[in-house]
């Protein structure tokens, strides 16, 4: 009797452990304690069990032998979208989780290999090794150590990384730790020069500040862990799961940390499919809500376990050797961030001249209380202690004060004489063929006074060089000569050079000469911002006089020249007057004010021997000259094309405009938009001052939308009292003709257009509004020598006369189609 109890006590004990090992849900434990109590257990179903009688000290139990089921091997494919925690794409996966066939001990080796592509071609891969131990109980537990690798926008990143889990009969829990190796960074910096400022002046030299932005992209790895605890929401199968798992997670790296947590629902939906959809928010990544698809081929040999033996059912121990066979979960994908600065960086660097050399600056003052060094510490007291020291090249920086010359001032090649009073500007090589314009502010103000006073009949300044400047001073003549030339003194000529520039002066002229005498300059040349003032008899404001086969321009802008007293005009400009080699001139006339001048006009451009001018004129104020507003005049097979627009020319003493051609010259000439009211003589026109000379000439005129209103003499007005022109082609469109005068023809002619004996006229009369009349005469006595477009819209009645003024008979002239007359 002791016996049977004894061996009843251990039997319920063993019965009352191996419940407590199962789930409640598994009827084989609930059977298997009925039938030991003698309760009437029903018959498992499960088909694939052997039963076996075991021992355990004493006690015989059943515990039950699964035969071999889940293959040792696993390939799959799965695709992951969208981006994911560090990283911004979707990827696909190829992944392969390899073991013995044979358990050792319970424990199961493994290798994990996984290689990724993600959508936009850049490559990630996988490879662990570990090892699994399932227990009895049953428990998995996994750890596994790996080397990641990933393809990153400019660069690649590698890590070690350690993994483990634990899986039970409904529960899992994860850990896992990762550390980047290696490098860890990359760093991109691009950046982009926006501008570039004077700085200082220190000895000889000018310092800058160049200011970049900069856009600095830092692409870097990040170090971090994260964990998991899932449970299974329906009971594990072999070949069926619904898993739900959350966890935290925390990333670092370049300042930068990732707090963050994540869930995910698992389900396969059939032996080779399993689904996934995962969210996850932190706050560098914030919100990502992902899909993953996977298709599972499990291939090989039935794992064998050692010991074959379970304590629980065997639909349990299949399913956790089928969970067994998975791989680790975990970040498979090394986290990355860019970190993206834009900041503004200043370097200072010396100024280079376009040759690549220093800048050297000869600082004067005179106001300096010694003779000076020309250093910015310690200036020269005299100008012309500087120009004894100075090289080709040098620039001369003026502080205010009276500088008094006895000789003239040369500048050679490429010096600049700069006044500290004015914003200056001073070409810099600051790349590799990149020179750029450095403005140096103004430093100081009122400008510097130089005086030349007994020059001995010479220019205050002589410019012997090319690339020349000055910019800043109030340059007074005392003495009878220009303030500005490039006489050269060694020979006592004119001397060829190029590339002037002369702006923001006063310049002054006390006797009778020019302001600014040119001879012969070629190159691209700039008179800018200059004021002239005479108080003497001064002949011309600019004077330039182009000889020999000289190609050059100049932009003549901005300047206001008043009260010049005894010139052809305030910019009067000539080409080859002794001789016949043609010289090419380009030149632009804008935006200056020239007035009042007492003994001639405002602008005059005059061409002689086979000389060739493309002149454009716009946008200057004209007003109250004793000549012409603007005067143009080509003689000896020269040519003037001329684009004439938007100027003012009002109460000037003879034409608003005048053009005259003579001596086999050709003009190609456009006004438009231009003012030109109250003149004594015609708004515009020519007349027969120099019709003697007016042979084999040809002219093509287009005047249209210009105001020629009040004139005295007539509004326009084109007489040529000779012969033998060869041929003229007018445009007369869209002009106002009101108020004028017509005492130059009289019968109230207010619009003049001749045709001469001997010539051929075409002319295109539209649109214009006259208050007077039109007298369109022909000197010809040839029919069709005087054509005529259509006249229509134009207000004013229009007369046809011959050669006495009287009415023509009709044959004289011929009307022609639209379009007949254009050049």
């Amino acid at each position: 009797m002791h016996q049977h109890l004894t061996s009843y006590l251990c039997i319920t004990l063993s019965a009352a452990l191996i419940c407590h090992t199962l789930t409640a849900e598994e009827k084989p434990c609930d059977d298997l304690t009925a039938s030991i109590f003698g309760l009437g257990a029903s018959t498992p179903k499960d088909t694939t069990q052997k039963a076996n009688t075991a021992e355990e000290g004493s006690c015989k139990v059943k515990l039950e032998k699964c035969s071999p089921d889940v293959p040792s091997q696993l390939l799959y494919f799965k695709h992951i979208e969208a981006k994911g925690i560090g990283y911004k794409k979707g990827y696909s996966t190829v992944g392969a989780f390899l073991t013995p066939y044979t358990m050792f001990a319970d424990f199961l080796p493994f290798a994990d290999l996984r290689g990724h592509v993600f959508n936009d071609g850049k490559f990630a891969a996988n490879a662990g090794l570990g090892v699994k131990y399932l227990s009895n109980h049953p428990f998995v537990f996994g750890a596994g150590v790996y080397y990641d690798f990933r393809q990153a926008r400019k660069t690649h990143f590698n890590q070690v990384s350690l993994g483990l889990e634990t899986l039970a009969r409904r529960w899992e829990a994860r850990l896992n730790g990762y550390l980047p190796v290696g490098s860890k960074k990359h760093v991109q910096t691009k950046s982009q020069s926006v501008g570039y400022n004077f700085d200082h002046f220190a000895g000889h030299h000018l310092f800058y500040n160049e200011t970049f932005f900069v856009k600095k992209r830092t692409e870097f790895a990040m170090k971090g862990a994260d964990a998991e605890f899932g449970w299974h929401l329906l009971k594990p199968q072999e070949d069926y799961t619904l898993y739900a798992a959350a966890g935290p997670y925390y990333y670092n790296g370049e300042r930068k940390h990732a707090w963050g947590g994540k869930v995910r629902v698992e389900g396969r939906i059939t032996p080779y499919v399993t689904l996934e959809v995962s969210d996850s928010y932190d706050n560098i990544f914030h919100n990502i809500v992902q899909g993953q698809v996977s298709i599972n081929v499990p291939f090989g040999g039935k794992i064998q376990k050692k010991n074959g033996r379970f304590k629980t059912s065997c639909s349990t121990a299949l399913s956790m050797e089928a969970r067994m066979m998975r791989p680790l979960y975990r970040q498979e994908i090394i986290v990355a961030d860019t970190e993206r600065k834009h900041f503004f960086k200043t370097v200072d660097p010396l100024a280079l001249s376009p040759q690549g050399e220093p800048i050297n600056i000869l600082f004067v003052n005179p106001n300096s209380t010694g003779p000076g060094d020309g250093t910015f510490e310690n200036p020269y007291a005299l100008l012309t202690d500087a120009q004894a020291a100075s090289l080709p090249g040098d620039v001369f920086y003026v502080y205010p004060g009276n500088i008094s010359l006895t000789s003239s001032f040369v500048l050679i090649d490429n010096q600049s004489l700069l006044g500290s009073s004015t914003a200056q500007t001073v070409p810099v090589l600051v790349a590799p063929h990149q020179v750029i314009a450095l403005t140096i502010p103004a430093q100081t103000s009122g400008l510097p006074i130089i005086t030349g006073n007994g020059t001995n009949g010479k220019a205050v300044i002589h410019f012997n060089g090319d690339k020349v400047i000055i910019s800043g001073f109030n340059i007074i003549q005392n003495d009878t000569n220009a303030i500005i030339d490039n006489f050269f003194l060694p020979t006592f000529d004119y001397l060829p050079i190029s590339d002037v520039t002369i702006m923001n002066n006063i310049l002054t002229q006390n006797v009778q000469s020019d302001g600014i005498l040119f001879r012969s300059i070629s190159g691209n040349n700039i008179l800018s911002n200059n004021t002239f003032e005479n108080n003497g008899n001064g002949l011309h404001g600019i004077s330039i006089d182009q000889e020999g086969l000289t190609t050059g321009s100049f932009s003549i802008t901005r300047n206001t020249i008043n009260q010049w007293n005894n010139g052809d005009g305030a910019i009067f400009v000539r080409t080859n007057t002794n001789d016949f080699e043609g010289a090419k001139l380009t030149i632009n006339i804008q935006d200056n004010n020239l007035n009042n001048s007492l003994n001639g006009g405002g602008i005059s451009i005059i061409s002689f021997g086979n000389s060739l001018i493309n002149a454009t004129i716009n946008n200057n104020i004209i007003i109250n000259n004793s000549g012409d507003g603007i005067f143009l005049n080509s003689f000896n097979q020269s040519t003037i094309n001329a684009n004439v627009f938007q100027n003012t020319c009002n109460n000037n003493k003879d034409f608003g405009i005048k053009f005259d051609p003579h001596d086999n010259s050709t003009m190609n000439v456009v006004f438009t938009q231009n003012i030109l009211n109250s003149n004594n003589q015609a708004g515009i026109g020519f007349n027969f001052t120099f019709a003697q000379f007016m042979t084999d000439v040809s002219i093509t005129a287009t005047i249209d939308r210009n105001t020629c209103n009040k004139n005295l003499g007539t509004g326009m007005y084109f007489e040529t009292d000779g012969s033998n022109v060869s041929n003229m082609h007018f445009t007369i469109s869209n002009n106002s003709i009101i108020g004028n005068g017509d005492s130059m023809i009289g019968n109230g002619y207010t619009v003049f257009v001749e045709n001469p004996a001997d010539a051929a006229t075409c002319l295109k009369l539209i649109n214009n509004n006259n208050t007077w009349f039109y007298g369109l005469q022909n000197d010809s006595l040839n029919t069709g020598s005087y054509k005529l477009e259509s006249p229509s819209g134009n207000t004013g009645e229009i007369f046809l006369l011959n050669s006495s003024g009287s009415g023509s008979p009709i044959p004289l002239f011929e009307i022609v189609e639209m379009g007949t007359c254009a050049p």
